[in-house]
């Protein structure tokens, strides 16, 4: 998700190491159906800061 707010394709491989992390089939799409809302936070906060220390550097 960062990678992707910041202009850098990964899709070659991203999905695949997570899905891989995840574990196989049902349940690498419980896990990380599961870890959605804290991934989207934790992806928002990074995001955050790019945002700051854009504005302060302006």
């Amino acid at each position: 998700m960062i990678c992707q707010a910041l202009g850098l394709d990964t899709s070659d491989y991203s999905f695949g190491y997570v899905a891989g992390w995840a574990g196989r089939g049902e349940q690498a799409i419980a896990g990380i159906k599961g870890s959605c809302e804290c991934i989207q936070k934790a992806a928002a906060s990074v995001l955050q800061t790019f945002e700051v220390e854009q504005e302060q550097a302006a």
